[in-house]
């Protein structure tokens, strides 16, 4: 099957769903407190791996592998400008009064709306941002964002977004990095807002040079 073939399925069979483990990140499920549906998804997305054999002990890490390289390949090559989207609202099944828990460590939790679909404006920083998901198979799951290291490989996840969108970083006395508060703030909110600009880019992006 076709890269291309294979994100696209991809694409339609799973989406997008928030994980408040550590720093809070992104993983793809086909159906939230669903096993059956879920069950079903990943047949069907194992039968086209016909070189993953379907009686090999370890073939739910092995697919979950494949398809992190998909979902890699396809931020790579998909494209999406700023701008305002359309996005389906099936956070608000699983958010308790509104609201999805950000992290591990009760910082500001994530807003949802009520109505079933609902408009994201998605900025540059978004896409910086975006650029530099870790992506990773972990248990058998696809994190589109790994919850401990959402952008990079530093165990203080503020320092990859500054990299990621530009920005200088402040160090003390001892070299480590010293964000202002105001900044720590900033950076919080836009890690909360990367559900819905992720699930922005898995919805409405298309192969770069169409």
């Amino acid at each position: 099957m076709a890269n291309t073939d294979m994100i696209e399925v991809l694409r339609t069979s799973m989406h997008p769903y928030w994980n408040p483990s550590e720093a809070g990140g992104i993983y793809l499920l086909g159906a939230v407190n669903d096993d059956e549906a879920n069950g079903a998804i990943l047949l069907k997305l194992l039968a086209l791996c016909p070189d993953i054999a379907a009686d090999r002990p370890d073939k739910w890490e092995v697919l979950a592998e494949r398809l992190a390289d998909t979902a890699r390949r396809f931020f790579e090559t998909y494209e999406l400008g700023p701008g305002p989207y359309k996005i389906d609202n099936y956070h608000a099944a699983v958010a308790e009064n509104g609201e999805l828990q950000l992290n591990e460590w009760g910082d500001a939790s994530i807003k949802v709306p009520t109505e079933a679909s609902f408009i994201f404006t998605v900025t540059e920083e978004h896409l910086s941002l975006i650029k530099s998901m870790n992506i990773r198979a972990y248990y058998g799951y696809v994190e589109l964002m790994d919850c401990k290291r959402p952008y990079g490989d530093m165990s203080y996840f503020y320092s990859d977004m500054a990299d990621a969108l530009g920005d200088s970083v402040q160090r003390d006395e001892e070299g480590k990095p010293a964000f202002s508060s105001e900044t720590e703030k900033r950076y919080q909110a836009l890690h909360g807002e990367m559900l819905f600009a992720a699930q922005a880019f898995w919805d409405h992006a298309s192969l770069k040079g169409r």
